[in-house]
């Protein structure tokens, strides 16, 4: 059985970043869903996760039952950078935007990062690029820099055309196809520890663990913004040797190369 995540720890994610009674709701929905998983993964002879760390919760919570790995990626030669021009300062998310993470997300970046680093790279501004926004996304297009575009038919163009890739998730489960898409068209990114852990890349090489409690001001800004933070060559490379990421701290934004 391919459960791919965990799914039952997600609703659980929810719970504690809600507010009653959508916290019961939540919540009850973990125990449910829980149940579930519990069902089926015993009705099969063997389980399939995608991450390690979802394989050691999967062994931990479903004891007796054989799990194995198996990661996802994205197609290299589809994911391929252009070369396009850049626009000084434009930051880019990529999500379903009704989808309660990654609403989440948008909103808590710019309620306390997006002014921050505007203060420091007044030219920087946010594109969010995704279907269905809700009407608390929308709300974000009338903030100064911001963007909601709505569905598109190819998020490639503004992955290409922007000088850093988001993923202020604190919500999240198994790997973010969204991050994988972006490291491959050889986009700096600015991840949390959520989103980041789904990944291959080694804590502390390429993108540093944070769990976004660190902090409640902003020392210094290090957007990796500028030609000297590109990737030498895009497309066939590896995120680790070509793609300089940043780890996202609370309201604090910490470079490492």
């Amino acid at each position: 059985m391919q459960f791919a995540k965990l799914d039952s720890s997600r609703w659980g994610q929810f719970a504690r970043r809600s507010r009653l009674p959508l916290r019961w709701v939540y919540a009850v929905e973990q125990q449910r869903f829980f149940a579930y998983e519990r069902h089926i993964a015993r009705t099969f002879s063997h389980a399939l996760v995608c991450t390690a760390a979802e394989q050691r919760d999967f062994e931990r919570l479903i004891p007796g039952v054989p799990v194995s790995l198996v990661g996802n990626g994205v197609d290299l030669d589809y994911f391929r950078s252009k070369r396009i021009a850049k626009r000084p300062g434009s930051i880019v998310f990529t999500g379903v935007m009704d989808y309660f993470p990654n609403i989440d997300a948008v909103v808590w970046f710019c309620d306390k990062v997006v002014p921050i680093v505007q203060q420091q790279i007044p030219e920087a501004v946010l594109t969010i690029c995704g279907s269905r926004p809700t009407a608390a996304v929308r709300r974000l297009a009338k903030r100064r820099g911001v963007t909601v575009t709505g569905r598109v038919p190819d998020t490639r163009p503004y992955l290409d055309g922007a000088e850093v890739f988001v993923a202020p998730m604190r919500m999240a489960r198994g790997i973010q196809n969204k991050l994988l898409e972006a490291l491959a068209m050889g986009l700096p990114c600015v991840a949390s520890e959520a989103a980041a852990a789904g990944t291959v890349v080694p804590g502390g090489l390429g993108i540093p663990r944070h769990d976004g409690r660190q902090g409640a001001g902003c020392r210094r800004t290090e957007l990796p913004m500028g030609r000297a933070a590109r990737p030498p060559r895009p497309g066939n490379c590896s995120p680790l040797a070509r793609v300089r990421v940043v780890g996202l701290s609370g309201m604090r934004l910490t470079g490492e190369a």
